[in-house]
């Protein structure tokens, strides 16, 4: 495997992004609608060979710098993010009794933080993940907290115990799990945005993910199909491209990004930059 060939984010986009602040991004950035988990979600079940990427390394086996040479980019330090989700669909052939559970995470007892004089919502933290789990795949990291579940926002009356349960039965339920997190960190305007997303398919293009791209100042997000598995996640529509399994994005067209998608051939991390609007005081 060729060598990494690591870079800083480029300071047009690192601007105001080194600090985020967790209290101020708008509550609708996902629609509303314990403990220790004994077994592991079954890796089997996802395509591909199961090594993870958590600790900075390389987040799939194709994102070398081969790959970032051929759409004329380089492969950049992996960046904390304020907000995260990782989604990922069922098998079309498994069922939820053939699933070994639960996925390989460990949740804390709910927390309640103060800020001035405001008491906010009490708030599950990530306390553990195992190395060989299936959320070992994606960038959510011990003290994040749970935001939502399948984009049900996770309420004050949450325990650790209801979470895990509700992760099972939305899976059950909807065929998919995403559980989003935000954390602790607090800043300025703009935040990073990571998306983690187990394709479906190793062969499935951008196009069959349901997503579409352009140019608009910066790599952007255009829109998602209503079927997207994209959709699910936390990305948004105006977003800022930063990354893509940390291939910096800053001068990718539409058709390298698609080219990149269309090589990786398991999880997919894109990192966005949501920028705050001045006028209103949300997020784009």
């Amino acid at each position: 495997m060729a060598a990494l060939v690591q870079e800083s984010l480029p300071a047009d986009l690192s601007t105001n992004i080194n600090n985020r602040n967790h209290e101020e991004e708008s509550e609708d950035a996902f629609p509303d609608s314990g403990n220790s988990s004994r077994p592991l979600f079954d890796l089997s079940l996802i395509q591909g060979n199961t090594r993870s990427s958590r600790n900075g390394g390389p987040a799939s086996v194709a994102t070398t710098a081969d790959l970032a040479s051929e759409v004329g980019s380089v492969m950049m330090n992996a960046k904390e993010a304020f907000m995260k989700s990782f989604t990922f669909r069922l098998q079309e052939d498994a069922t939820i009794d053939s699933i070994n559970w639960g996925f390989g995470i460990t949740l804390g007892p709910p927390k309640t933080t103060k800020k001035g004089f405001l008491r906010n919502n009490s708030r599950i933290p990530i306390t553990s993940i195992d190395e060989n789990s299936i959320f070992a795949l994606s960038r959510i990291r011990e003290g994040d907290y749970l935001k939502s579940i399948n984009g049900r926002q996770i309420g004050p009356s949450f325990t650790p115990e209801r979470a895990l349960s509700k992760m099972k039965e939305s899976l059950e339920k909807d065929g998919y799990l995403c559980v989003a997190t935000k954390n602790r960190e607090e800043g300025s305007d703009d935040i990073l945005v990571h998306a983690t997303v187990i394709k479906p398919s190793p062969d499935m293009t951008l196009e069959d993910l349901g997503m579409t791209v352009w140019v608009w100042g910066y790599l952007c997000i255009k829109s998602f199909k209503s079927k997207s598995i994209f959709k699910t996640t936390a990305l948004k529509e105006a977003d800022n491209i930063v990354s893509v399994n940390e291939i910096v994005c800053q001068n990718v067209d539409p058709e390298g990004f698609a080219s990149i998608i269309r090589q990786l051939p398991r999880e997919i991390t894109i990192t966005v930059l949501r920028r705050k609007q001045r006028s209103s005081g949300n997020f784009s």
